[in-house]
Parts: C-alpha cells; structure tokens; sequence
C-alpha cells in the first residue's frame, strides 16, 4: 500500500516539474524596468582573468572596461576626468591605488581605494626571476631563493627543537619506568 502511495506521489511530481517546465513563458524572464540604468566595469589582462571593479579591492590588468545603457557619461580617475563614452570604453588604468568615478545624467557611482596590479600570466610569473611586490617593490630571483632559504632553515631549527623535546620526554619515561632500581647494600 505504501509503495503505490510513493510511485503515485512521485509520478505527480515529475509530471507537474515537467508540464510547469512548459507553461513558463520567455517574456516572463525579462526586466519590468526598461529605463533602468546599468553600468559596470572590469579589467582583463590577456590570461583569462576578469576582475570586477568594487571599491576597496584588488583588480589585476591595468585595461578597464566600463560597460553602461545609461546614456552619455563622464569616466574620472583620481579625480580627473579621462574619458567621456556612450555605451562601452576601455582606458589603461595605472598599478597602484586608484578611485575611479563614473557620472552620468541622473547617477554617480565611486568606486575609491581600488587596487590595480598588472596582468601577469601566473605561470610566467613562476618561471620569471622578478616577482611583482604589494609594496611596489620587485624583487629578483636572487632574493626570493634568499627568503625561501631562511625559511626553509627556520622551518628545519622548528621541527628538530620538537622531535628533539618530544623524543627527550619518551626517552625519560622508559628509563625511569625501566631502567631505575633502588640499589641495596
């Protein structure tokens, strides 16, 4: 009885999930607001990675594109403006951090403390000597095998003070457990 209650339960729902599949109509997936205004902007880099521009973030690629259905707009970078568009522009955004300013007719929108580092190809970046700091700072080969070395040492000194106490401790408790007798004369 319970088994035809669950495959009778189970064939009324596949059929509503499939005929509900059917009824939806493509109008019903659009926005009710066709004057509504849309911009974004992203940098790229040439590798596949896209960034999304946000205020107080990290972006890599210096090309900015900034997409928008608003009508005609002013694009500022560090408070000077740089471009005027209608629909999409690209400007090379400089490393380091930027605040970006897009003005429209009716909207304005900020993005501030908006950090750029250059497009780097995570592979290359492995096999190059230089290494691109946060601090603005390059550092060559020779000085990252410097850190790693170090790292590496005081990694070594670490475990062997560990092994070294933990083995010390086993070591005690075998010989006092074992080895110690009371010596009678």
């Amino acid at each position: 009885m319970e088994l035809k209650f669950r495959k009778r339960l189970i064939f009324i729902a596949v059929a509503f999930a499939l005929s509900s599949g059917f009824h939806t109509s493509p109008v019903s997936a659009e926005a009710t607001h066709s004057d509504s205004c849309i911009t974004y902007g992203y940098t790229f880099d040439g590798y596949g990675h896209y960034s999304l521009l946000a205020s107080d973030s990290i972006i890599i690629g210096t090309q900015l594109m900034i997409e928008s259905n608003c009508g005609s707009s002013e694009l500022k970078l560090n408070n000077r403006t740089v471009n005027y568009f209608e629909n999409i522009t690209i400007i090379e955004v400089p490393i380091g951090t930027n605040e970006i300013e897009i003005i429209h007719d009716s909207k304005r929108f900020e993005f501030k403390n908006v950090t750029v580092y250059p497009s780097a190809n995570v592979w290359q970046s492995v096999e190059n000597p230089e290494f691109f700091d946060p601090d603005s700072q390059y550092l060559t080969g020779a000085d990252l095998s410097n850190k790693e070395i170090m790292v590496s040492f005081g990694t070594g000194l670490i475990i062997w003070g560990l092994v070294t106490m933990v083995l010390w401790r086993i070591i005690n408790a075998y010989v006092d457990k074992n080895l110690c007798e009371e010596v009678r004369a």
